[in-house]
């Protein structure tokens, strides 16, 4: 299965706590989208928090710890929950690098799909849409009393 993919950007939603440090400026809550670029080069890092999957895992997202070669090794930055490496795998199992967070994104998707959030989204566009109306309205009458 290909993952999901918006103008060069893979997406996945953190399914875990394992990146979770409020501490470090890569933390990861569980709920928050992660925007993955593939990168063209494979000069991956020692430090840069990305995406990968092996034939035995689903996408995991986790901090490069280390780099023999073309084999990756990888950690979480949860200390209670992450005291050792994953298991390490060859380079072309990454997917991408982390690029960018939208946080809580779980959140307000929740918000959004709730009933007082399909009320806001509903009664939103509907301001919207007699606003444009009545501005058209103004902008026709204008014209016609300048004719």
């Amino acid at each position: 299965d290909e993952p999901a993919k918006m103008f060069g950007y893979y997406l996945f939603e953190v399914s875990s706590w394992s990146m979770y440090d409020e501490e470090s400026s890569d933390s990861l809550s569980k709920g928050d989208l992660i925007f993955v670029k593939e990168r063209k080069e494979k000069d991956y890092e020692v430090g840069m928090v990305v995406t990968y999957a092996t034939d035995s895992t689903k996408p995991t997202t986790h901090k490069i710890i280390e780099v023999n070669g073309e084999m990756i090794t990888t950690q979480g930055i949860n200390k209670e929950g992450n005291t050792s490496p994953d298991t390490p795998f060859h380079v072309d199992n990454i997917i991408g690098e982390v690029k960018g967070v939208w946080r809580n994104y779980s959140g307000f998707m929740e918000f959004i799909l709730s009933p007082l959030g399909i009320i806001i989204i509903l009664g939103g566009g509907f301001l919207v849409i007699e606003g444009l109306s009545l501005l058209h309205k103004k902008v026709y009458k204008k014209e016609e009393q300048e004719n």
